[in-house]
């Protein structure tokens, strides 16, 4: 199991573009990518287009999507089962 903080960029990683702060846009484990010397990614200009070009693809939807936005809209209208409201019930 790796440690959370694993994604975050290491303080090579200042300047290059896919340095997220939090993550690393191409890598998994930023660290281990300096252990040779240099990041293959570091100021890498065709891996940053690739990124972006993979961030702007629309996302898929998926079922979890569309059960939360019914949920959404069945909470907008009300729900009697078919009888009348009753206006007062301790008259």
């Amino acid at each position: 199991m790796r440690h959370r903080n694993a994604r975050r960029p290491v303080g090579k990683c200042k300047g290059c573009g896919l340095n997220f702060r939090t993550f690393c846009g191409k890598f998994e484990n930023p660290k281990e990518m300096w252990v040779t010397g240099r990041c293959k990614g570091f100021m890498n200009e065709a891996l940053l287009q690739e990124y972006l070009r993979e961030a702007e693809t629309p996302h898929l939807v998926t079922s979890k999507m569309v059960r939360q936005e019914v949920a959404r809209l069945r909470a907008t209208e009300p729900h009697y089962q078919g009888k009348e409201r009753p206006e007062h019930r301790y008259v």
